[in-house]
């Protein structure tokens, strides 16, 4: 029987948008996810909805992948969009 991914994993795959215009850009590297904003609406926002004690990595907010769905919810809510380089 082949497995097939979860949703909360594939979660990044699916949000893949081509195209210049995006505001977050989402990658995926050993179990964790990778949001970089690529502008600065959205550079305001992560830094508005992240911990005092969020992980980053430069401007890039770095959390586990099972807290990635919650977060791109709330991005997409709030009119934010995704490009995706994650590893397919």
């Amino acid at each position: 029987m082949t497995q097939q991914p979860s949703p909360r994993t594939d979660l990044i795959g699916s949000l893949r948008r081509t195209g210049a215009g995006a505001d977050l850009l989402a990658t995926r590297h050993a179990g964790l996810g990778r949001i970089e904003p690529l502008t600065s609406r959205s550079r305001k926002w992560l830094k508005a909805i992240s911990a005092d004690d969020a992980g980053w990595d430069g401007d890039a907010l770095v959390v586990e992948l099972r807290y990635f769905p919650a977060i791109a919810d709330a991005a997409i809510a709030n009119g934010l969009t995704f490009e995706s380089a994650a590893p397919v």
